[in-house]
């Protein structure tokens, strides 16, 4: 009914628990005040039903998870009801054991993660110190454990929520390379060191993992005989300059399929992406 040629309406949106910050995200270990424990939205079961009709009818579930029993427990459920072939996924991951890495590997399991989260402010460590175990705080938002499992992990800006952190992909770069904002405050650091990924890694999470996720691979995400040319230019070398860097680069033009569609500096900036199901472009 909604679909067209650039627009595929084909996911189902389910929430699994809360966010974490407000103790509404679902724990293995209880919170250290009350209420201690909050549960997760769906049963396993549940959601395993809800994961097999949906896959059935061509939808792939995308589950918003927060708290480590959110993620093991949608994991349990898409390995129970999922088909094999959907690339169910879940998003946020503030918290994953270290067993359900691989199991997201082993299961064809996407997980879009949200990498500018990765920064720890005085403010957000201050609130967390009241509810949360120390081990819990460090390890939250993990990035490079994706990639050390063999994960195909993309990234997202997670806008309007973590204003006013990058939204565009040069400013997600910085932070996944650094763990710091560009012009961070003076108490804000890493959640964790040990996660900091490579610059080649940041860039497959923001473009050819992200296609696979979609079930995109072999027709977007890289640069490729057969693909479509969807790529931007820019006025810096991403790979060559200072981390710290990154924010500040510019896109000079913008392609889709093959046509340009966006020139900085210039007045008009068409946008051609074809036509919508009434024929109006």
């Amino acid at each position: 009914t909604y679909g067209t040629e650039h627009v595929r309406p084909e996911y189902l949106k389910v929430f699994m628990d809360g966010c974490v910050e407000s103790m509404t995200g679902a724990m293995i270990t209880p919170y250290t005040v009350p209420p201690y424990e909050y549960k997760s939205f769906w049963s396993v079961d549940r959601l395993a039903e809800i994961t097999a009709n949906c896959n059935a009818k061509g939808l792939t579930v995308h589950t918003h998870v927060m708290g480590d029993a959110a993620v093991k427990e949608t994991t349990d459920a898409y390995i129970q009801g999922g088909d094999g072939t959907h690339r169910n996924c879940m998003v946020h991951l503030r918290h994953v054991r270290q067993e359900d890495y691989q199991r997201f590997a082993d299961n064809n399991i996407a997980c879009s993660a949200g990498f500018t989260w990765h920064v720890s402010s005085k403010e957000m460590d201050d609130l967390l110190k009241k509810f949360l175990d120390d081990e819990y705080i460090k390890h939250a938002y993990p990035m490079k454990s994706f990639f050390d499992a063999g994960v195909k992990v993309s990234s997202h800006s997670d806008f309007p929520a973590n204003e006013p952190s990058p939204q565009d992909p040069f400013g997600i770069m910085q932070v996944a390379l650094t763990g710091m904002v560009p012009n961070p405050a003076k108490d804000d650091k890493p959640f964790d060191t040990d996660e900091l990924v490579t610059i080649e890694q940041v860039f497959q999470a923001l473009t050819l993992n992200g296609a696979w996720q979609l079930g995109l691979e072999d027709e977007r995400g890289s640069i490729k005989v057969g693909k479509y040319a969807d790529f931007v230019l820019a006025d810096k070398d991403v790979f060559n300059c200072r981390f710290d860097d990154i924010s500040k680069t510019k896109v000079v033009s913008t392609w889709f399929e093959g046509e340009k569609v966006y020139q900085a500096g210039s007045e008009k900036n068409p946008w051609k992406v074809g036509k919508t199901a009434d024929d109006t472009v």
